[in-house]
């Protein structure tokens, strides 16, 4: 008998599930720069600035430098030049103003003042002992004192007296102007008038 063969049967490859296509990522967002610790408010501008050498400092150390020379070569001078400067030195910590000005003018009034005392002291024995004996004098602290207290009314009452004075000539300067604008006028008509300026609409 003929045996019957049987085709070998074909085995079918499992196909590939296909999956969804994944999203897309969303793009990456800029680095972000460290932040810096938080300090205080204006602490980077303080480190920032530098101190700013004021022009008074180099009077007043020129002033200590001056103050020793005298101990040095004239001592009897120092006890009558800094007792009688002492408005001086009160009109250039109190003057706020940038030229102080107002100290400048007490300072010139106020040596004016001491300046005859100590040219009698020169002239004398020039001691301590005579200079002590000065400043016992109430006439001597009256003129050296009231030298300053002229120079402080002069710095008030100057500046209002050079203001009006300034007012006056700017007046006298307008006149002449005005008719030197009217002899203009007469002379070539009304055309050498300024123009009015024009009103905004």
């Amino acid at each position: 008998m003929a045996t019957l063969r049987t085709p070998p049967l074909k085995r079918k490859l499992p196909t590939a599930v296909k999956r969804p296509p994944a999203p897309a990522k969303p793009p990456a967002k800029p680095a972000q720069p460290a932040k810096k610790p938080a300090g205080k408010p204006g602490a980077t501008a303080k480190a920032t600035m530098r101190p700013v050498p004021s022009s008074t400092t180099g009077a007043w150390v020129a002033g200590l430098f001056l103050l020793m020379l005298g101990f040095v070569l004239a001592l009897p001078t120092v006890p009558l030049l800094v007792v009688g400067m002492i408005p001086t030195a009160v009109a250039f910590f109190v003057d706020r103003s940038p030229g102080k000005s107002a100290a400048i003018c007490v300072l010139g009034l106020n040596f004016s003042g001491v300046a005859p005392f100590i040219a009698i002291l020169w002239r004398g024995s020039n001691t301590l002992t005579q200079s002590f004996s000065m400043l016992g004098d109430v006439y001597v602290w009256f003129v050296m004192y009231g030298a300053a207290a002229l120079g402080w009314l002069l710095s008030m009452g100057l500046a209002p007296l050079v203001a009006s004075f300034l007012r006056i000539l700017a007046a006298q300067q307008i006149a002449a102007l005005r008719a030197q604008q009217a002899k203009l006028r007469d002379e070539w008509g009304i055309a050498v008038e300024p123009k009015a300026p024009a009103k905004p609409q």
